[in-house]
């Protein structure tokens, strides 16, 4: 790397690749004939093969998080989050105000709190397993300097 790049180098920034689909074949197989058998039968049902054709497309689409492999970033300008599909997102550090953990990774938001009718603006850093997503965090919290949703009150230990 030359010194006009401004690309970060691995000690100031964690990045990530994760591809559900790729990670998980033998579900990826059955997502995949679960979307075949509701085309056919949208199909068989409507009498048309472009009906099956548009509701295989759609059904697809709207798995992407899962079957397109997606790259994340932490650097010390914020979390972004770059798919095959659509632009490249960013929170910037100065706009998080929550960091919650999930099973399946952390999500960073700039909204102090959920709500049922506003939609999260954040950004969910999807991880594999345990091992990664406990470096994410740690590099999430040392950057963002928040307390997580389910962190334990100083003076209690996990037993």
């Amino acid at each position: 790397m030359d010194a006009t790049s401004s690309s970060p180098t691995p000690a100031d920034a964690h990045a990530w690749r994760v591809h559900p689909a790729a990670d998980h074949p033998a579900r990826t197989a059955v997502v995949v004939l679960v979307l075949v058998l509701a085309a056919l039968t949208c199909a068989r049902w409507s009498e048309s093969a472009i009906v099956g054709w548009i509701a295989f497309g759609v059904l697809a689409a709207s798995l992407r998080a899962y079957f397109l492999p997606c790259h994340y970033e932490i650097d010390d300008d914020g979390v972004h989050e770059d798919g095959l599909w659509g632009p490249r997102r960013t929170l910037p550090w100065s706009a998080v105000r929550r960091v919650a953990l999930d099973p399946r990774g952390v999500v960073v938001s700039p909204r102090a709190t959920l709500s049922r009718w506003l939609p999260d603006r954040g950004v969910y850093l999807r991880t594999r397993g345990k091992t990664q997503r406990a470096a994410v965090l740690a590099a999430v919290e040392a950057r963002a300097e928040l307390p997580t949703d389910n962190a334990l009150p100083e003076g209690v230990t996990a037993s």
